[in-house]
């Protein structure tokens, strides 16, 4: 209950238009950075426990986060899946999270774009992201960093499983280099 209640105000705050200005003073000392092979195996264990997702760690997935001192207050992984691997063949965004204190400041979107500088670098051609289509706050962001809805026919069987166990239901967003 009183989880609830600290959430519920925090929100409320976050939701008046000086927090923003107020925080950013407040927390100035954030780093974003792409995170090193050990962290990023860290993080990975960290989001799989607590989402059952499977993020493995190795060449071809890389951790970016944001860290105010030495706690990580955001991460987002840049993962490619070899063609061999997967029906999800793709340079793929996943897990995108900043600490509920954190959020409003502009981190979420800082993290975005050097995971997309890193997929243009690597000579990507697309990039892809599996959103929650109740998510109010993720979506204008990646409608404004140039994504847009997209049909995978391979995955749409994935998606509607997830949906039957998990109530979410979410779709594929795209964005072009």
């Amino acid at each position: 209950m009183v989880k609830k209640a600290c959430a519920y105000a925090l929100k409320m705050v976050q939701s008046n238009p000086w927090y923003p200005k107020i925080a950013r003073k407040l927390i100035s000392g954030i780093e974003i950075k792409k995170a090193g092979d050990e962290e990023t195996a860290k993080i990975c264990n960290s989001v799989n426990k607590k989402h059952k997702g499977l993020i493995l760690p190795g060449p071809n997935t890389a951790c970016f986060i944001a860290r105010n001192k030495r706690k990580t207050v955001g991460y987002i992984f840049l993962v490619k899946h070899h063609p061999n691997a997967s029906s999800f063949y793709r340079y793929w965004l996943s897990t995108l999270w900043v600490a509920p204190f954190y959020r409003r400041l502009g981190i979420g979107r800082v993290l975005m774009k050097i995971a997309m500088d890193e997929a243009r670098a690597q000579k990507a051609k697309q990039l892809y992201i599996l959103v929650n289509q109740a998510n109010e706050r993720a979506l204008p962001l990646y409608i404004e960093l140039g994504f847009t809805p997209a049909s995978i026919p391979e995955i749409s069987e994935y998606l509607e499983e997830e949906k039957k166990l998990t109530g979410i239901d979410k779709m594929a967003m795209v964005t072009g280099f």
